[in-house]
């Protein structure tokens, strides 16, 4: 008996029934926006922020944070997962252009108010959640 080629796996209906269960895991909220120009407001500098998306997700650091082999070198680098709702346009984040603050750590306060770089889009084909990650210099929060 042949497999039946017009039939679809993903329907909406499958996402929307399995989505929930990593969605209910999603309880950091996150803010990815990108850098405009910086200007002074008297001594303090002044970074204009235009948003990309804000929303929940799930914070996840990955590995031990690296240290630079650079000689003189301060920085500290700790990779971080962020998995968030499949409604996210994580397509248009941009390596190296787009910034992530965490809002509210869900489990994890060290993290809130830390500012990372998208680093990657690793989203693979996962139907219900999107993935991205980004990098933070620990040493500079």
């Amino acid at each position: 008996m042949p497999l039946n080629r017009d039939h679809a796996i993903f329907t909406q209906r499958w996402q929307d029934g399995l989505r929930a269960a990593p969605e209910s895991a999603m309880i950091g909220e996150i803010l990815v926006y990108e850098r405009g120009p910086v200007t002074a407001d008297g001594n303090k500098p002044v970074v204009t922020k235009t948003t990309v998306w804000q929303g929940n997700a799930r914070i996840q650091p990955m590995r031990t944070p690296r240290g630079e082999p650079e000689p003189g070198d301060r920085d500290v680098i700790q990779q971080v997962l962020f998995s968030v709702p499949l409604s996210a346009p994580v397509q248009d984040f941009k390596p190296r252009k787009h910034y992530v603050q965490v809002l509210n750590g869900g489990l994890n306060d060290a993290l809130v108010g830390a500012v990372m770089t998208v680093h990657e889009v690793a989203d693979s084909s996962n139907p219900i959640e999107r993935t991205f990650v980004a990098e933070w210099d620990t040493d500079n929060g």
